[in-house]
């Protein structure tokens, strides 16, 4: 998949950006930072900083993807891995959310929340083994130094094998329900340990388009 720019031009980037200090981290520069607070029309040192961080961010998001796939193909009850949503995609310039970005027409690139990876499994016993794959892989993406992400920022939407029909969820708690949580109190959460159900939430028929997805793994067969 074309993805601009490449993995490799946000590393070089990151590392260029690194050496210029381009944000901002003396006293008199958190001055100029008052702009962040105070919503006024943001100039150049801080679309560079947000630019920074969103391609920063999508570099290490893909890097997750890959690690935690890696992980999950060795579970023999795995099937498929597919990467889709935004880290999938290549990254646009847009106007951001941040209202002082709007009224001043100033681009930058997307910014990518989380990764989204659709997971085929042969049954939904022994979804703790799935959190522990994550966890692994996200441990080794650390160990690397190749970014940090958090276990709930990769989220693992789950499907059976030879079924396109969205079963849940992997849930990010250790425990099934837990204690105190509203989220455990939805509807069909935890009918299958640890599988996540949301509220009103409806998988999208189109998520997993051609074109939309990159595929990580597929069990030989």
């Amino acid at each position: 998949m074309f993805l601009f720019p490449t993995l490799q031009e946000i590393e070089a980037l990151e590392a260029a950006w690194r050496e210029q200090r381009v944000w901002a981290r003396t006293a008199a520069d958190r001055e100029d930072n008052e702009q962040f607070v105070t919503f006024k029309a943001p100039d150049g040192r801080m679309v560079d900083e947000t630019d920074y961080y969103n391609l920063v961010s999508y570099k290490n998001f893909r890097y997750a993807a890959d690690a935690v796939c890696e992980e999950l193909s060795k579970l023999p009850r795995v099937s498929r891995v597919m990467l889709f949503g935004s880290v999938a995609q290549p990254l646009v310039k847009e106007l951001p959310l941040m209202r002082h970005y709007r009224r001043a027409g100033r681009e930058v690139w997307h910014h990518c929340k989380d990764v989204d990876l659709a997971v085929w499994l042969d049954d939904l016993g022994d979804l703790r083994a799935l959190q522990l794959a994550r966890s692994r892989g996200l441990n080794k993406l650390l160990a690397a130094g190749r970014g940090s992400v958090a276990h709930h920022q990769v989220e693992l939407f789950l499907f059976l094998t030879g079924s396109d029909q969205y079963r849940g969820r992997l849930c990010s708690f250790k425990t099934c329900p837990k204690q105190g949580k509203v989220e455990c109190a939805v509807a069909g959460c935890g009918e299958v340990r640890l599988l996540r159900q949301h509220h009103e939430f409806r998988f999208r028929d189109d998520a997993l388009a051609e074109g939309r997805v990159v595929e990580l793994y597929r069990r030989a067969t």
